[in-house]
């Protein structure tokens, strides 16, 4: 993918990771009596939110190195080893 595709993508992709983000949370606020339930919902409010991290790492990242580097922080964020 070009550099150019992969920023079209990228941004295309944000809002609707955001809105993910916000919809779990919110729900976690609304389940405040429930606090396992709540508690799930936050976790993956912060799970979507870290998504948004990691892409925001690969348009900061030099066109050069994108490929070895994409590799390394999705291994990272999966927990499981890159080479």
């Amino acid at each position: 993918m070009s550099a150019t595709d992969r920023l079209a993508f990228i941004a295309e992709g944000l809002p609707i990771i955001h809105a993910s983000a916000k919809g779990f949370w919110s729900g976690s606020v609304e389940l405040r009596g429930k606090p396992r339930e709540a508690e799930v919902l936050a976790g993956f409010a912060k799970e979507e939110a870290a998504k948004i991290l990691i892409l925001l790492d690969i348009v900061r990242c030099p066109e050069k190195r994108i490929s070895g580097k994409v590799t390394n922080w999705l291994a990272g964020f999966m927990g499981t080893s890159s080479g």
